[in-house]
Parts: C-alpha cells; sequence; structure tokens
C-alpha cells in the first residue's frame, strides 16, 4: 500500500509536470528545445509505458514531441554510434592500411639501407680509385715534370753542345787558319832551306875549292919549306967544312 501510495503520489507528481511543461511549449509556439530530453524524456515515456493515462491533447501531443525527440537522439545516437564504428573501421582499416604502408616502407627503408650502403661501398671504392687516380695524376705530373726537366736539360746540353761545337768550329777554323799559315810558313821555310841548301852547296862547293887552295898553299910552303930547311942545312954543312 505504501509503494501504491507512492506510486501514486509519482505518478500524481508527473502528471503535474507534463500538464505545466506543455503548457508552457504550447504557450511559445512548442518549440523544440522546451521538449524534454534525456534522462527526463527517458522517465516520461517509461512512465507512458507503464500507466495508462488520461492526458489532454496538448499533453499527448507534447509527449509525442517527447517521444520523436527521443527517437530522434536514439537515431541520432545510433548515427553518432555508426559514424563512431564506421570512423573506428575507417581508423582501423587506416591502421592496417598504414601498417601495411609502414611494413612496406620499413621494407624499402631496409632495401634503402642495403642500397644504401651498396651505394656507399660503391662511394668508397670510387673514392679509392679516385685517389688511385689522383695519385696516378701525381705522380704522371711528378714525371711530366721530371721529363720536362730532361727535355730542358737535354735542351741547355744541346744549347751547350752547339756552343761547344760553334767554339770547337772556331777553334778548328782558327787552326785550320793557324795551319794554313803554318803550311804557308812552312813552305817559305822550304824555300829559304832550299835556297840555304843552294847556298850550302855553293858555299861547300867554295869551301872545296878554298881548301884545295890551302892544300895547295900548304903544299907549296911545305916544299918551300923542305927548301929552305935543305938550303938551311946545305948553308950550315958549307959552314961547318
Amino acid at each position: 500500500l505504501k509503494r501504491w501510495l507512492e506510486d501514486g503520489q509519482a505518478l500524481r507528481g508527473f502528471l503535474h509536470e507534463l500538464r505545466q511543461a506543455a503548457k508552457q511549449w504550447a504557450a511559445r509556439g512548442k518549440p523544440a528545445d522546451l521538449v524534454w530530453r534525456g534522462a527526463t524524456a527517458q522517465e516520461a515515456l517509461g512512465t507512458a509505458r507503464r500507466h495508462v493515462l488520461d492526458l489532454a491533447s496538448i499533453e499527448q501531443e507534447f509527449l509525442d514531441a517527447v517521444r520523436r525527440q527521443a527517437v530522434r537522439r536514439r537515431w541520432i545516437k545510433v548515427g553518432v554510434v555508426s559514424t563512431v564504428v564506421v570512423a573506428l573501421l575507417l581508423v582501423m582499416l587506416g591502421g592496417a592500411i598504414a601498417i601495411v604502408r609502414i611494413q612496406a616502407a620499413e621494407r624499402d627503408a631496409q632495401q634503402q639501407a642495403v642500397d644504401a650502403e651498396a651505394a656507399a661501398r660503391l662511394a668508397q671504392d670510387a673514392e679509392k680509385t679516385a685517389e688511385q687516380d689522383r695519385a696516378n695524376a701525381e705522380r704522371a705530373r711528378a714525371e711530366a715534370e721530371h721529363e720536362r726537366d730532361a727535355v730542358k736539360a737535354a735542351e741547355a746540353a744541346r744549347h751547350a753542345a752547339e756552343t761547344q761545337v760553334q767554339e770547337k768550329q772556331g777553334e778548328v777554323n782558327q787552326s785550320r787558319e793557324e795551319l794554313e799559315q803554318a803550311l804557308v810558313r812552312t813552305k817559305q821555310e822550304k824555300q829559304r832551306a832550299e835556297e840555304a841548301a843552294v847556298v850550302a852547296q855553293q858555299a861547300t862547293a867554295e869551301t872545296k875549292a878554298a881548301k884545295a887552295q890551302v892544300e895547295e898553299a900548304l903544299e907549296k910552303e911545305r916544299e918551300r919549306v923542305k927548301q929552305l930547311e935543305a938550303e938551311k942545312k946545305h948553308i950550315y954543312d958549307k959552314d961547318l967544312h
């Protein structure tokens, strides 16, 4: 009985609130913002389902508006939930796609890392080759400089040799001139020698002639001396006798 009395009192309070709300809703032109929402609407709809209510038309219309708005909100909620579910599904699908893409990106990154390592090795090999080429170029440049120095030295030696050849040629020319002058002097000396030989021959002949004359004169002088000795001896012998 107590529960029945409490339920009756609660129902009377609900009906009073419903009448007041319906009157206010109708008086303001039935705006949607005055229609019950949330827990109040759920409680009102539950009470109407549990009890047979004797309602006026405006009260029934207000309750129908509450029901329609609750249904609408339910559908909105369902739509929101569906949207959230779809969004979650899309997110999950996107996540799956993202995971697939991430895995593909990881594979690509690994492949790129492998390619990068290969490129790094190729770059190191290329750098070593470049270093070797630079070293070869340096050696070639040094050899070229050495060859240039050798060519310069050869040019200097050739110039010095040409200078020496010119000097030797000058000396040869000078020697030739001196030789020619010596030949001329030799010819002159030979001629003078020949002339001297002729003079010597003449002098020899004259000497021989003079020697013959001297010997002849000596022979005559010896004969004269012998005669003088003989005369001297004859005179001495004559004096002794």
